[in-house]
């Protein structure tokens, strides 16, 4: 009875949810993106966020605003949270915070753009300004998806090649 307790505890203190908020939009803050009215000049971009870590599930719900300008809407560009990469990043300002730190994250994100947030439209460069594309307003849309961490670092090894 007592063992069956002790794995019941162990279980409950596994799954507490920690609001990370003020974390994740500390990490956000460095960013920089386009100014509209200053190519010259990179900005802060205005996001929303709100962010729930439980256990190795990071919940994330990043709002593009209404009459801010973003380079673009790819949550990887913002967050920096790729797909079978090890996110250093994540687990240094994690630790910084004290925030437990699980073997492997898993990332559940909301991206919701707001009627009027305005990103580069790729397909209108400006011919006026190199590497400058011509700002588009969008629609309200949202969008999910689930991207996992790596297990480990990974790293290119350097390919033996033979020679004659």
């Amino acid at each position: 009875m007592a063992l069956l307790v002790m794995d019941c505890l162990q279980d409950v203190r596994s799954t507490v949810s920690v609001n990370i908020t003020a974390i994740l939009a500390d990490m956000l803050d460095g960013n920089r993106g386009p100014d509209p009215l200053n190519p010259e000049t990179r900005i802060r971009p205005n996001y929303g966020v709100r962010a729930v870590l439980d256990g190795e599930l990071l919940t994330v719900e990043l709002t593009f605003q209404a009459n801010a300008a973003y380079c673009c809407m790819q949550s990887g560009c913002h967050l920096a949270l790729h797909e079978g990469k090890r996110w250093n990043r994540l687990r240094e300002i994690f630790g910084k915070h004290d925030v437990p730190v699980p073997q492997r994250f898993e990332l559940q994100l909301t991206c919701v753009i707001e009627e009027g947030a305005a990103f580069f439209d790729l397909a209108k460069p400006d011919p006026a300004r190199r590497g400058w594309y011509r700002f588009e307003q969008a629609s309200a849309y949202q969008f999910q998806t689930t991207v996992h961490e790596s297990e480990t670092e990974s790293f290119s090894q350097p390919v033996a090649r033979e020679t004659a």
